[in-house]
């Protein structure tokens, strides 16, 4: 009687154990504050990054990810593409999906890939992605924003899980473990935001807000990026949300940053007629 009322009191206590279990991996489609899903900001008709984040317990491996995500057409105007983080990709072999409308959720597209880290022999715990409880960026999805939208509307159906085209799966197709037992995962996406575009009309490259782009722009962005002076003729915040204000019309090569990198192809631009001047796309003019 005795080892019986051990045996059923072991059993409730390792159900509660169980059950009190942190997911052992973690997943966040979307930016990352602390261990919060944040929120994600566009302006109509701009191009965006939705990251993936993940995160596995210590002794966690995953040997092969399948990335879906479902974004709804209202929102989104074109799915470009994926790009893949390394090193923690590196060595995997990847298939990029296009986007497809077979989404089991109507008014939404899928868009998806597959990562296969040890397509030949058997996978080995070493071989694959294990964060030790450290949150990484593994790949983003780039999307452009569709136009007429609610400004500074929160949309919490903007993105959700998306399914493997062929199979129907969904997030995660195999683990790899040392000790642990793989139960659970959990999957977050973040909320979208349209913002009015702040930054309104402006010249590419014109720096001083003269409303053409010359040489003086370079003399001043120069400047600028050495002892702090001149002012820019115009600043905004961009991206929207990011509550970072800077010169954006010296951003010409689409990195959405004003940097040296920016001045050596203005130069090019100014001496050679090439390449072509680039603007940011999270923060496109409104005007010519």
């Amino acid at each position: 009687m005795k080892r019986l009322l051990l045996g059923i009191i072991a059993s409730i206590l390792l159900s509660t154990s169980v059950s009190a279990q942190e997911p052992l991996v973690e997943i966040i489609f979307g930016p990352r504050d602390g261990d919060n899903v944040g929120t994600l900001y566009a302006y109509e008709n701009s191009t965006i990054e939705v990251e993936f984040w993940m995160r596995t317990a210590p002794n966690v491996s995953i040997i092969a990810i399948h990335l879906p995500l479902s974004s709804k057409d209202e929102y989104v105007e074109s799915r470009n593409g994926i790009n893949l983080e390394y090193p923690p990709m590196e060595g995997w072999n990847v298939a990029a999906l296009s986007p497809n409308d077979n989404s089991p959720y109507q008014g939404y597209t899928n868009q998806s890939l597959i990562g296969l880290c040890c397509p030949f022999g058997m996978p080995r715990y070493q071989d694959g992605v294990h964060t030790e409880g450290e949150w990484w960026k593994i790949a983003s999805y780039i999307i452009t924003m569709a136009d007429n939208q609610t400004l500074n509307t929160l949309f919490c159906d903007a993105f959700i899980e998306g399914v493997h085209p062929y199979s129907g799966g969904n997030v995660l197709s195999e683990f790899n473990v040392g000790e642990l037992d793989p139960s659970t995962y959990t999957v977050q996406y973040a909320c979208l935001e349209f913002r009015e575009n702040l930054c309104g009309s402006y010249i590419i490259g014109d720096f001083n807000g003269s409303g053409q782009f010359n040489v003086a722009d370079i003399i001043a962005s120069f400047s600028r990026l050495a002892i702090g002076s001149p002012e820019p003729g115009m600043i905004c915040e961009c991206p929207p949300g990011s509550g970072d204000d800077w010169a954006v019309a010296m951003d010409v090569n689409n990195s959405c940053a004003f940097n040296i990198a920016d001045m050596v192809i203005a130069y090019q631009r100014l001496a050679l007629g090439e390449p072509d001047l680039l603007h940011c796309d999270q923060c496109p003019p409104t005007g010519p």
